[in-house]
């Protein structure tokens, strides 16, 4: 377009060039904020996956059995996630109308690929509360920064009720992990 060879000499000489490297922008990746997240994601993980193999007898065995009879129901005997069964109510369908029964159905999609075993439905509780504490921390972050963040999600993989709750075969971990998620 007959521009002037001078003229983009000066502006280059102007405006040097940035070298970029992939592998310091990776090394800028893991800060000391994502190194802080990290150590407390590790610290959920070690309270919440403690003791998992437990048998439900704990403090919420009744609805721990219920959720586990209605992952039971799906694989036994119909997947379909919005029809979810108990075995209490004598022949035929038993529906039940509850929350959306997401670890039921993903603890039946364990039980299929795995077999059974009654830990799997803590599993993926404790799962969905390491969702929990990490939407909480970037939620957080986005309102009031990384401090306030960091604070928050420590105090949520420390509090004791969470803990309880998040190692518990209940559905209560997945409606808070979606809701954090946004």
């Amino acid at each position: 377009m007959g521009a002037d060879p001078e003229l983009n000499q000066a502006e280059v000489q102007q405006y040097p060039r940035q070298p970029t490297a992939w592998g310091s922008a990776a090394r800028n990746y893991l800060n000391l904020d994502t190194a802080i997240l990290l150590g407390i994601l590790f610290i959920a993980i070690v309270f919440r996956f403690h003791n998992i193999t437990l048998p439900l007898v704990d403090v919420f065995s009744w609805r721990e059995t219920s959720t586990a009879m209605m992952a039971d129901n799906f694989q036994q005997r119909s997947w379909n996630i919005f029809f979810p069964e108990v075995s209490w109510t004598g022949p035929g369908p038993s529906y039940q109308g509850r929350e959306f029964q997401i670890v039921s159905y993903l603890t039946a999609l364990l039980y299929q690929l795995f077999g059974w075993h009654d830990w799997f439905g803590r599993m993926v509780a404790a799962f969905f509360g390491l969702v929990t504490v990490f939407s909480l921390h970037r939620l957080t972050a986005l309102c009031w920064g990384e401090t306030h963040a960091h604070a928050a999600a420590l105090a949520y993989a420390l509090m004791p009720a969470a803990i309880m709750i998040d190692s518990s075969f209940l559905p209560d971990p997945s409606m808070l992990a979606l809701v954090t998620t946004g």
